[in-house]
């Protein structure tokens, strides 16, 4: 019993591994030429390095299990799994919470519709093709972690770069929230919910102090602004009058 279920998670392993490449490769037609299609690029070459690693162990593996049988069946999400949703969608919220002031509703409707249809098709509807052979579960996580990784390319962006190299910070950033969710997901599911809703508001509130912080520290300056182009202009100089009194 132990030998089948070691012998399946590898296969879980192997198929998430040619799912997560296969993915990369589709967003390279997507995706404009530019950082996040760099990334793409050259992270579906090493996935698909890792892709053949784990089937070559898997195939070893199956060789010595002859029990072993592929479950050829199709497994859905349950509902609850929606919530994992808000983990890729918290970069996308936070966004649009710094630059509310320049989205109006249709912006608004533009940009969750696409990121929503964005994650829901890589997290959710290509893992149920997928399931067929692997574990659903490991699938969804796995889209979700690349998900989450592209739409918090900004953030990785304009942030601090692992040995100095930014690729390799990407990298580190998708297998990190991978193993990590998906760690999480195996020790308690609805602890995992509560985690990525907690990631979420308190991304959004931090986001919105600071947001309303550097508004009130642009508004000071500006004040202070005018005041010095007031002072320096010579038409608003005050100058004393002599008053004599009799």
């Amino acid at each position: 019993m132990k030998a089948r279920v070691n012998t399946q998670f590898l296969l879980d392993l192997s198929v998430s591994g040619f799912f997560t490449a296969f993915s990369m490769t589709i967003l390279t037609f997507v995706i404009p030429i530019g950082i996040t299609r760099s990334f793409l690029v050259g992270g579906s070459k090493a996935v698909g390095l890792v892709f053949i690693t784990l089937s070559i162990i898997f195939l070893i593996s199956w060789f010595f299990n002859k029990n072993f049988k592929f479950k050829k069946k199709i497994n859905l999400p349950k509902l609850s799994d929606f919530i994992l949703l808000a983990l890729p969608m918290s970069p996308v919220i936070n966004y649009i919470l710094i630059n509310s002031e320049y989205i109006n509703s249709d912006g608004l409707l533009y940009i969750i519709g696409i990121t929503l249809a964005f994650v829901l098709f890589f997290s959710f509807i290509l893992p149920i093709v997928f399931s067929y052979f692997a574990s659903f579960d490991i699938l969804m996580i796995s889209g979700i972690a690349l998900s989450f990784t592209i739409l918090s390319m900004p953030k990785i962006l304009t942030g601090y770069y692992l040995l100095n190299h930014f690729f390799f910070t990407q990298g580190v950033y998708l297998i990190i929230s991978f193993i990590a969710l998906y760690l999480l997901y195996l020790f308690d599911k609805k602890l995992t919910y509560i985690m990525v809703i907690l990631f979420m508001i308190t991304g959004m509130a931090f986001n919105f102090l600071n947001y309303y912080y550097n508004a009130n520290v642009k508004n000071e300056i500006q004040k202070s602004d005018r005041l010095i182009k007031f002072l320096n202009n010579k038409n608003n100089k005050i100058t004393k009058k002599k008053i004599f009194i009799y």
